[in-house]
């Protein structure tokens, strides 16, 4: 394996980390800082010009979607109901976004295996000169990572501590 993608493999398991630590903190402020150090190494990998060859690109479309701004009538209905915020019904004069959930997914296969990281879909602009990429099922996909016999998932990368792997990602993004 050449410096390159052993570069790369580093990045996407120390991106795998962090999603995973960010997946667990309550506190938004740092869940936030955490998604942003990840999308960091997104962005060092979509735009470097070794790397740029060596991933591909597919747009995810999730079944799920966001109500951006419930009408009157229903906001009155669901309020007389006393539902919770998350259980809103809808009808078809609320504002609902579709895409709010769709992401950009690079993936890296390489002899032993195979690394994926997604993108949130109102990050994907700062990725240039992607051409529009092939759609895929987002239920179909996860961000994970395969080496040899060995499953990496966001799941169960926070075993390393975040100390680490802070550490460990100042220092990725020194050597490109």
């Amino acid at each position: 394996m050449d410096r390159v993608e052993r570069l790369m493999n580093y990045k996407f398991l120390n991106a795998l980390m962090l999603t995973s630590h960010a997946k667990k903190i309550t506190d938004p402020e740092k869940k936030k800082k955490l998604f942003d150090l990840k999308n960091d190494l997104y962005f060092d990998l979509a735009n470097g010009k070794e790397s740029r060859r060596k991933v591909i690109f597919r747009y995810l479309i999730s079944k799920n979607f966001r109500v951006v701004k419930f009408c009157d009538a229903c906001t009155t209905r669901n309020t007389e109901a006393k539902l919770e915020r998350h259980k809103w019904k809808f009808c078809n004069k609320c504002e609902v976004d579709r895409s709010f959930y769709n992401v950009l997914s690079m993936q890296h296969k390489f002899d032993s295996g195979h690394a994926t990281l997604f993108l949130s879909n109102d990050l994907i602009h700062r990725v240039p000169g992607l051409t529009p990429p092939p759609k895929g099922n987002l239920g179909d996909t996860k961000e994970e990572a395969l080496f040899q016999r060995y499953h990496y998932n966001v799941k169960n990368l926070d075993a390393f501590s975040l100390e680490t792997v802070m550490k460990m990602h100042a220092r990725l993004l020194k050597l490109t």
